[in-house]
């Protein structure tokens, strides 16, 4: 390798130069630069390049609406990293010469994406990867069958994985550094940039009041505050908390005034909130940790918030703390804590054990370098040991325990209080995955919309620091805001489905669009870390939803799942499509998600997960029964 953007230092073996920090090595003058006007390119649509080879077209038909070039070259693209899902975000899937191992065309560098448009003048060959999806970039000496050549890798956040062959030695050092010029700097997500007029139908999928009445909460009655649950708007300006929606719900019993008192006895105001009401009355509430710390601090209004939800629920109480004990204890030096029981009667403690958010970078960045190795062609003999060196499984599993252990014990009655340490990122994963398991209205794509709209985007969950799309200039890999939270969300939704293929609308397609929606940046659902910066920036108004831009994919028709079965009435584990999903944790149950994590692969087609054909089949002949 003689060069990589993405880490914390680049090297260049060829000249026996030591790892140099980026900003000390070549940099790129402001004239070498080729901006392209967009009325230029409707006249001027072709030049030849330096290296006389094939004529370079216009990607005028493919750009966004204020969209500029900023750089294009002749390329080959390497066809066999295309893998099924390339070109997924907006465009059809790539044709493949099956005669050659590469695509001539160009390649084409804008202020939002790299664009390489095949010589076929066909628009289902081009090829898209969104500056935003970049974790890394890698440049290479290869030989090719047209001689020496120079390579550009182009790892994406999503495990898309796409390679680049230029003749000649010098073209691919100009690609690399102007890519990596622009990706230092601010990108300006295209959602804001590209959409006059976005449809905005979509940010209708999640509605408070809706849920509420749906969930069938007893409302006070009239002219009291007796009883019930509520809506509660004491957060309508973010002051309370600004990572909390302005509207969430609480039992009725509970005031404002006594809000605000628990808002500063839990981490950053995330008081207690309830999201689902199960049809036995138990309920799931999140919140942030308590901050107890050494002094053991207690709150009254925190307690009695307690006492109001146990009440209504009729039944038992348990916290769920998602963090091991250990890690627990720990933070208690730093001011928070967990609660402590003595202050709350006839409530109960349990720590699932979770890791943080940078052992889960830590694991993500071993397996992606074992994927990208596997691409590479550096296939290793041992490959399930290094697999398990990641523990990207074992990390997936200790989510599928806790969620078991949580919808165990909210089918007997009891109510959870979930919460880690800020309640925003492992928070989110439980919470949600308890809700998937418990109600089957969110195993479907509506249900699943309002799911992920309210458990990670109304509450908080900061998709713009997790992705890694802030204003820092660290490095994707070196960011410690970055973790693959979401990501292991919806690994772990996947594995749900692998268990009960007939109990979920949607496909893993649906699952994968999704993630490179989180990524990309082409919709407004994903771009902020709160409702707050969200409402803030006008996004609703001015920008697209994911949900839309999922509807109206050109691979929307594989997106639902064909074996779908609408639960029966009841709870009988016999049924093939189960009203309460009681899943699998044992490691034995778990496979890597190979449709994700291993698209770039040539071989992909054949490593995908297919269903069992005997469940397909079970489910098909209860259908027609």
């Amino acid at each position: 390798m003689d060069r990589m953007f993405g880490g914390a230092v680049r090297a260049d073996s060829r000249r026996g130069e030591g790892a140099v920090p980026y900003n000390t090595r070549r940099s790129v003058e402001e004239d070498s630069w080729t901006e392209v006007e967009r009325k230029e390119l409707d006249h001027a649509t072709s030049f030849v390049s330096d290296s006389m080879y094939l004529v370079m077209e216009s990607p005028a038909g493919a750009l966004y609406m204020g969209e500029t070039v900023h750089f294009k070259v002749h390329a080959l693209c390497d066809q066999s990293t295309l893998g099924s899902v390339a070109g997924v975000s907006g465009k059809n899937k790539v044709a493949k010469d099956e005669d050659d191992d590469v695509m001539h065309g160009t390649l084409f560098l804008t202020s939002y994406r790299l664009l390489f448009r095949s010589f076929h003048h066909q628009e289902e060959e081009l090829v898209e990867v969104h500056l935003h999806n970049i974790a890394e970039l890698a440049e290479f000496r290869v030989n090719g069958k047209l001689g020496p050549m120079s390579q550009l890798e182009v790892s994406c956040k999503n495990f898309e994985l796409i390679k680049f062959n230029f003749p000649g030695e010098a073209v691919s050092g100009d690609a690399y550094v102007k890519i990596s010029q622009i990706l230092m700097n601010k990108l300006q997500p295209a959602a804001y940039v590209f959409a006059r007029q976005p449809d905005t139908s979509g940010w209708a999928a999640y509605d408070p009041q809706a849920e509420f009445t749906r969930l069938g909460f007893k409302a006070p009655k009239s002219g009291t505050q007796i009883g019930g649950f509520r809506i509660a708007h004491v957060n309508n300006n973010y002051k309370m908390s600004p990572s909390y929606p302005s509207a969430f719900v609480v039992p009725a019993s509970v005031s404002d005034g006594e809000l605000r008192k628990i808002s500063f006895f839990r981490a950053r105001g995330r008081v207690p909130a309830v999201t689902y009401r199960h049809k036995n009355d138990a309920v799931v509430a999140r919140c942030a940790q308590p901050l107890v710390g050494l002094r053991r601090k207690r709150c009254t209004s925190d307690e009695a918030y307690m006492v109001a939800l146990r009440r209504e629920c009729k039944g038992k109480l348990l916290f769920i703390d998602c963090r091991s004990q250990t890690s627990a204890y720990g933070n208690i030096a730093l001011g928070g804590g967990f609660e402590v029981l003595d202050y709350y009667k006839d409530t109960n403690i349990m720590f699932m054990g979770i890791e943080n958010i940078h052992s889960m970078r830590d694991s993500v960045r071993k397996l992606f370098d074992l994927i990208k190795n596997e691409i590479r062609g550096n296939e290793r003999p041992n490959w399930l040991s290094c697999l398990e060196s990641t523990r990207w499984l074992e990390h997936v599993r200790s989510i599928l325990v806790s969620c078991s252990v949580c919808v165990t014990k909210l089918v007997e009655g009891t109510s959870l209080v979930i919460h880690c340490s800020d309640g925003w990122d492992r928070t989110a994963q439980i919470a949600a995955l308890v809700k998937l398991c418990a109600d089957p209205f969110y195993r479907t794509i509506k249900g699943f919309q309002v799911l992920v709209e309210q458990e990670w985007c109304a509450f908080g969950h900061q998709f713009r620091a997790r992705s890694g799309h802030t204003d820092t200039q660290a490095a994707y890999w070196e960011d410690d805001s970055t973790s693959p939270v979401f990501i292991q969300f919806v690994d772990a939704v996947w594995q749900l489905m692998r268990q009960f293929p007939c109990s979920f609308e949607f496909s893993e397609r649906y699952l994968i669009a999704l993630l490179d929606e989180v990524y990309s940046k082409r919709s407004g659902t994903f771009l902020h870390d709160c409702e707050e910066a969200r409402m803030g920036s006008k996004t609703v108004i001015r920008c697209t939803s994911a949900w839309t831009l999922l509807e109206a994919h050109p691979q929307a028709v594989d997106f639902r799942n064909p074996f779908f079965m609408v639960p029966l009435s009841g709870e009988g584990s016999k049924e093939k499509s189960p009203t309460v999903l009681q899943c699998k944790w044992h490691t034995s149950s778990l496979a890597i998600w190979s449709s994700f994590y291993l698209r770039s692969l040539e071989s992909n087609d054949s490593r995908v997960y297919k269903v069992p054909f005997c469940s397909l089949l079970l489910c098909w002949q209860t259908r027609v029964i």
